[in-house]
């Protein structure tokens, strides 16, 4: 049984009629995917967070996966790009506001604030 549980970039919408709290927490490289076709809207048991400027990866954390891939496979992935690759938002940053938001909102039913969803065309006709 939980209480709460935060699901991070992706996956399908989420069943309404549980009584447990969830944050969904998302890039804009899912938004651009199909998270804005899946978007549902806050409510007494769900919190959803989009981080505008985000990628699914961000270069914070490829930069700590580097050396694990080294270690484990012997190299890491050639980067030819002509922009510098991974964006340089920190994902974790809002990942880790979600987190303590909700432990908040369990212990202390201090519920979570009510935020609007990233402006996007994405998944507009």
């Amino acid at each position: 049984m939980f209480d709460a549980f935060v699901a991070y970039e992706g996956g399908v919408k989420l069943r309404t009629d549980l009584d447990v709290k969830v944050f969904k927490v998302l890039s804009e490289t899912d938004i651009a995917g199909a998270q804005a076709n899946l978007r549902q809207p806050d409510s007494n048991h769900f919190r959803r967070r989009e981080v505008a400027g985000s990628s699914h990866l961000d270069f914070h954390a490829r930069q700590r996966l580097d050396p694990l891939q080294v270690r484990d496979l012997g190299s890491s992935p050639s980067r030819d790009c002509v922009q510098p690759p991974f964006s340089r938002v920190p994902f974790s940053f809002v990942g880790n506001a979600a987190l303590d938001g909700l432990v908040a909102w369990v212990r202390e039913d201090a519920e979570a604030t009510i935020h609007e969803a990233a402006q996007s065309s994405i998944g507009k006709r």
